[in-house]
């Protein structure tokens, strides 16, 4: 294990050179170098130096930062994103918010829904007397049976076979 000081580091022209060149040299030992565990501390010379660097390399090395490939970047943004969407969810106190919360406690993104028709149901807003009364689409909030036309009465407790939404 060899130990890079910056006046022995590649120019920054020649860097990608220098790694295609790491990477051959890795490629071509593949068959010639192994990796097995060493009991530590008890006198082999390589391990006794590959110590020492370690030791050398956390007290006077110079930081090196090597960049997060892209698949970690998409899982701390989608993350973050996550978790501000639950943020925002949890706050909000709408009467349409307060019931969908009552089926689905937090938000998902595997529960992301595709049918028109529960969301419909969860959230309330759809083709039913109460929600289309409240912008003086229908002259009454109430179905045809009498009782308050909201989804939870069509799905729950409807009982007039002439009930359509």
């Amino acid at each position: 294990m060899t130990r890079t000081t910056p006046e022995l580091a590649p120019p920054l022209q020649t860097s990608t050179l220098h790694q295609r060149k790491v990477k051959s040299n890795i490629f071509k030992a593949k068959n010639m170098v192994g990796l097995s565990w060493v009991k530590d501390h008890v006198g082999i010379p390589g391990n006794e130096l590959a110590d020492q660097q370690a030791k050398l390399a956390i007290t006077s090395g110079e930081k090196f930062v090597i960049p997060a490939p892209n698949s970690h970047l998409k899982c701390l943004l989608k993350n973050y994103i996550v978790n501000k969407w639950n943020e925002y969810w949890n706050s909000y106190d709408s009467a349409s918010e307060i019931r969908v919360r009552g089926y689905i406690n937090k938000v998902s993104p595997k529960f992301l829904i595709h049918n028109k028709f529960l969301i419909y149901f969860l959230g309330g807003h759809g083709p039913f007397p109460s929600y289309l009364h409240r912008f003086k689409f229908l002259d009454s909030a109430h179905c045809i049976c009498g009782m308050l036309g909201d989804a939870d009465h069509y799905i729950f407790s409807c009982s007039s076979p002439k009930s359509s939404i």
